[in-house]
């Protein structure tokens, strides 16, 4: 899904044939433009004041409201041991801002809870605040971690598709607290990079995006390969 607000002037024509290409097979395509009222010639001028990055974050919200709220994700990694070797979610969207889920790692017989919580949606001064659980960090054999991370979309201030976090974890397995951090990266709306620290290990990882299809490629560890699928439906 492709969102942008500009105020640079575009070829409808142009996107619309753009977009037709990309959905081959399709029996239609509607588009809709609309034009400002002069209210009898007293419009004079019209003006809107808003911040793009997080227009478009709102409008993709929305979009997103009525997009699939099931996800399957599977993940292997190599060289690990068997909590971490094979992992299993299945999460659902209660509301738009929380995820609820079940972890399930097959070779060590491990079931844990997953939640994910925007407890404050970021904006053009603050970042957003994400709370939640999941199983420990990689490389830990039991013990669930439970975390909170601020993230700010820095596109608009740097002019570079970057995504930054940082934030605090607590893990059962070692009953210690670490501070946690990383870097989204959008390359574009298919492909986007990321670079995990845990509090101890960094762990890049390489997406890409096709519809309800996302495949990953990461090094665990930073050495260590492995890759995952997940669908949403």
């Amino acid at each position: 899904m492709l969102i942008v607000v500009q105020s640079e002037a575009f070829d409808l024509g142009a996107e619309v044939s753009a977009f037709s290409a990309g959905v081959r097979g399709a029996g239609a395509v509607v588009s809709f433009t609309g034009l400002v009222r002069d209210e009898g010639g007293a419009l004079s001028g019209m003006e809107i004041e808003h911040y793009p990055g997080m227009t478009e974050k709102a409008i993709r919200g929305i979009a997103d409201y009525d997009a699939p709220k099931w996800t399957y994700s599977v993940r292997v990694i190599s060289n690990q041991i068997d909590r971490a070797t094979w992992r299993n979610t299945l999460t659902y969207r209660l509301f738009p801002r929380l995820t609820v889920g079940v972890e399930y790692n097959p070779l060590d017989g491990d079931v844990g809870p997953l939640v994910n919580f925007v407890a404050l949606t970021e904006t053009s001064k603050r970042p957003a605040l994400i709370v939640g659980t999941s199983s420990d960090r990689i490389g830990t054999p039991e013990g669930r971690s439970f975390y909170a991370t601020l993230s700010k979309d820095l596109t608009e201030s740097t002019g570079l598709p970057i995504s930054p976090y940082v934030g605090y974890s607590y893990g059962q397995f070692d009953d210690h607290g670490r501070v946690i951090g990383g870097v989204n990266v959008n390359f574009n709306d298919w492909v986007q990079g990321q670079a995990i620290y845990d509090g101890q290990k960094v762990h890049p990882m390489l997406n890409f995006s096709f519809g309800r299809h996302q495949l990953g490629v990461l090094f665990a560890q930073g050495k260590n390969p492995g890759v995952s699928y997940s669908i949403s439906f």
